[in-house]
């Protein structure tokens, strides 16, 4: 189907030069943040959790309420 050198064609036009895999490496770094960011956002997921388990909590309780108004 293919011979050896279409493969290695295949190969090099897929897979980025090293030059090229460090340049994107270095140009993407990781955001910094502040401590009173990193706390607000530490803050906000623990919100999103509590309303969360809040949520199940609720609808737990109206099931098991229905359960002992019908039992």
């Amino acid at each position: 189907m293919f011979d050896d050198n279409e493969n290695r064609e295949l190969w090099r036009v897929s897979s980025p030069e090293p030059e090229e895999a460090e340049q994107e490496r270095q140009t993407r770094r990781e955001p910094e943040y502040t401590p009173q960011q990193r706390r607000w956002a530490a803050l906000g997921a623990l919100k999103a959790a509590l309303l969360i388990g809040a949520a199940y909590l609720v609808g737990l309780g109206i099931i098991i309420g229905l359960m002992v108004l019908f039992w």
